[in-house]
């Protein structure tokens, strides 16, 4: 008798879609070997369900239809508040370091270039300037080189004041609901995002996940070496909330 093959290990995360009464519904699923109970999340990205290893398909089906009320309602909220969608012509408003900035779209060569004329426009130079689908992806590259370019060295700044003898590792984020994150390794991810918020409010951030490194967690003593960092740090945390939304709709 052959040897009986082991079963293949269930991916950590998975696109699903489940019936819930008349909707069919995507869902992500997520499995960690740390959870003991089934959770669920519901958030402008939609459902999430996080899922012990073990847990079999029968049983998450079950708690989805046990929730099914819970779900369809969360999701019609969401949708409700969801921005309104952004528009990328000629004369639209940008956020660069907390100034509004309007766009001058004009035609160029095949390769898109975008340029800030002075501290009220910037310049996008693209093939087509009816496309709005290329204008948002030159300046998405434009705000990426900034990112690059001005947040490895506040991370750095940051970094030596807590006397760091290993300085992190940058790595530049495209995460659609999260500023930054730091992990143990001392890799620290920020948001190429945040160029469109004022100086403080970045440097807010950076300080953020910095003060990760010395405490992997929201306790008090992570808080005092925020404000350590970063004084008065509540006013742009506040500022940062209030805008996040807008910040984020790309």
């Amino acid at each position: 008798m052959s040897p009986r093959r082991p079963a293949a290990p269930k991916p950590a995360s998975e696109w699903r879609v489940a019936t819930l009464g008349q909707t069919r519904i995507a869902y992500e699923l997520k499995r960690s070997e740390r959870r003991r109970r089934i959770g669920l999340l519901v958030d402008d990205r939609g459902l999430v369900v996080m899922a012990p290893c073990r847990a079999s398909d029968q049983h998450i089906e079950k708690v989805l239809r046990e929730g099914s009320n819970w779900i369809t309602r969360k999701l019609a909220h969401w949708q409700a508040s969801a921005p309104p969608a952004r528009h990328w012509g000629n004369g639209a408003l940008v956020d660069y370091l907390g100034e509004q900035l309007t766009l001058d779209i004009i035609a160029g060569g095949p390769r898109p270039m975008v340029t800030l004329l002075d501290e009220k426009r910037v310049q996008v130079l693209v093939a087509d300037p009816a496309d709005e689908t290329a204008v948002r992806l030159a300046l998405v590259q434009w705000y990426k080189r900034h990112a690059q370019a001005h947040l490895p060295a506040r991370m750095e700044h940051y970094a030596r004041q807590l006397n760091l003898r290993k300085l992190p590792r940058f790595f530049l984020s495209s995460a659609a609901t999260r500023w930054g994150s730091c992990n143990a390794e001392r890799e620290i991810r920020l948001n190429w995002r945040l160029m469109q918020a004022p100086i403080d409010v970045i440097d807010y951030v950076v300080a953020h996940e910095v003060a990760h490194i010395l405490e992997m967690n929201h306790s008090p003593r992570f808080w005092a070496v925020v404000e350590r960092l970063c004084p008065g740090h509540a006013a742009p945390r506040a500022e940062l909330d209030a805008m996040t939304r807008h910040y984020m709709n790309w």
